[in-house]
């Protein structure tokens, strides 16, 4: 199964490498250049999407060749917990 996962962060990220693991096909993400190139270092196939934009309704170009094939994908895991560390969240299970 081909499977993006948007957020590849102390939440994404094991949840990508269990995948991979598995036996499927996976795509990571992360906000930062710096971030991707980690990931990539890693071997991740990883691309910089910062889905913050689509929050503040910036301009996205969709017809980007590796967003669009990152967007293809038979399963598209979100995994944006709180950023409680940065004083932005308060709920969170426990």
């Amino acid at each position: 199964m081909r499977i993006s996962v948007l957020g590849a962060g102390w939440l994404g990220l094991p949840f990508a490498q269990l995948l991979i693991e598995k036996g499927h096909q996976v795509q990571v993400s992360k906000r930062s250049e710096e971030g991707v190139k980690q990931l990539q270092a890693q071997g991740l196939n990883a691309i910089q999407f910062d889905a913050d934009n689509l929050l503040k309704d910036e301009h996205i170009n969709l017809d980007n060749a590796q967003l669009s094939d990152f967007f293809n994908c038979d399963l598209l895991l979100i995994t944006i917990p709180p950023a409680l560390d940065k004083g932005e969240g308060s709920n969170t299970l426990n």
